[in-house]
């Protein structure tokens, strides 16, 4: 409850000044304020916290994050194991649970989607 408390409080905090510079001659300088990085951080930080408390995110297997990668993607493992020269098989047996990826497979993997590597990491 104490979290929630806090997410609102901050939320309000943020939102107030943009409030009222609608009202203001000067809103575009106000709305600017909006934007500033010292907002987006305490924002984002409010919402990370938040989240961590409402929506709890477990580890996510090498499978289901290959996965996410094919489906947002909209390609085959077939196609990951041409593109990163990992065997099909390979790619097969991480997506069933079956194995996992060793550091070689992560370099490949996280050069072909343009990720870092830590997205990989357990």
């Amino acid at each position: 409850m104490r979290i929630r408390t806090f997410f609102l409080i901050g939320l309000v905090a943020l939102l107030v000044p943009a409030a009222l510079a609608a009202q203001d001659a000067d809103a575009k300088k106000y709305g600017q304020l909006l934007w500033d990085k010292d907002y987006l951080d305490v924002l984002g930080s409010l919402v990370e916290a938040y989240e961590d408390v409402t929506i709890p995110m477990g580890p996510i297997s090498d499978g289901d994050m290959i996965r996410s990668f094919l489906d947002s993607h909209r390609i085959t493992q077939s196609q990951v194991a041409a593109g990163t020269g990992i065997a099909e098989s390979t790619v097969s047996a991480v997506l069933a649970g079956k194995r996992k990826l060793n550091r070689n497979h992560i370099g490949k993997l996280a050069k072909y989607f343009h990720v870092s590597t830590a997205v990989f990491a357990d």
